[in-house]
């Protein structure tokens, strides 16, 4: 799995890099987009409170972790914060306790099927509960997951195309080996619940969370020659499926290729998938 993990936005951007440029190596927020190339799945926001606190009912394991027992009156995003700041021997101790209730459930749910996966991937990780508290979102090919600043996420398994700001800057707090900065991501976190934007096939992509930024636009190449007109500068294109060629050249371009359109215009020939990516226009 990709880590846990928000993007700042403009203002934090510039205000992170300013205070630790080592750490948030520049001064840009980064939107993301996640085109799926095959079935997708990722956790993306914050559930309903209602039902977070359905789960700190259900699984005692985690409410003991986010610091649940005894309080059912807590905001169940107060109780997050506390989540990821418990020690790690409390972790450790709940996924334990966690994992031996799961492993006598003969047919666990999605979530907790989730959770059992997760916790091959990083025993005694906080990122293990995350199930309990994200939505779990499932892409067929062609869709499309939306990933505003600050809006938490975590890519679990599948192909995509993502396509971002040009920035580094990643705020990291669970499902990772790399360095986390748990105060950060919960004082810039959108702390409410959203129903995540996933946008469904179509021939181009785009959302106004993400402008003025980029979007994106698929070809299809089916033996036949397809002209793709340049919209912003730069344009990037990319081979996700097939081969063929690009202006006549004799060298196949195939899955993976990609390349920076100088002129205008392209003539692709062959039997692929392109996509584009470039700046949003207006």
């Amino acid at each position: 799995p990709l880590s846990i993990q928000i993007h700042p936005d403009v203002y934090n951007a510039y205000y992170l890099h300013k205070q630790n440029p080592t750490f948030y190596p520049d001064s840009y927020p980064k939107p993301e987009m996640a085109l799926a190339l095959t079935p997708f799945e990722a956790l993306c926001g914050f559930l309903p409170s209602h039902e977070i606190i359905q789960h700190f009912h259900k699984y005692p394991e985690f409410a003991h972790v986010a610091g649940m027992v005894g309080r059912d009156n807590q905001d169940a995003f107060t109780a997050i914060q506390y989540l990821f700041s418990a020690t790690d021997d409390i972790v450790a101790e709940g996924v334990q306790q966690l994992a031996a209730r799961l492993a006598s459930v003969k047919e666990p749910t999605d979530k907790e099927q989730l959770v059992l996966d997760l916790m091959k991937s990083y025993p005694g990780d906080v990122g293990v509960f995350a199930p309990f508290f994200m939505n779990h979102v499932r892409l067929m090919p062609g869709e499309a997951l939306v990933i505003p600043p600050q809006e938490i996420h975590c890519y679990l398994t599948g192909e995509a195309v993502e396509c971002m700001a040009p920035s580094d800057n990643v705020v990291r707090a669970g499902l990772t080996s790399k360095p986390r900065d748990v105060d950060t991501l919960l004082s810039l976190v959108r702390a409410e619940y959203r129903a995540p934007i996933i946008l469904k096939p179509r021939e181009e992509y785009g959302h106004p969370t993400l402008e003025p930024y980029f979007s994106l636009r698929r070809f299809e190449c089916i033996n036949e020659n397809i002209v793709i007109t340049k919209q912003g500068d730069p344009t990037i294109l990319l081979v996700v499926e097939g081969s063929g060629f690009i202006n006549g050249e004799t060298t196949t371009t195939q899955v993976g290729d990609s390349w920076l359109m100088i002129d205008k215009e392209c003539v692709c020939s062959g039997h692929m998938t392109i996509i584009a990516a470039q700046p949003c226009q207006g």
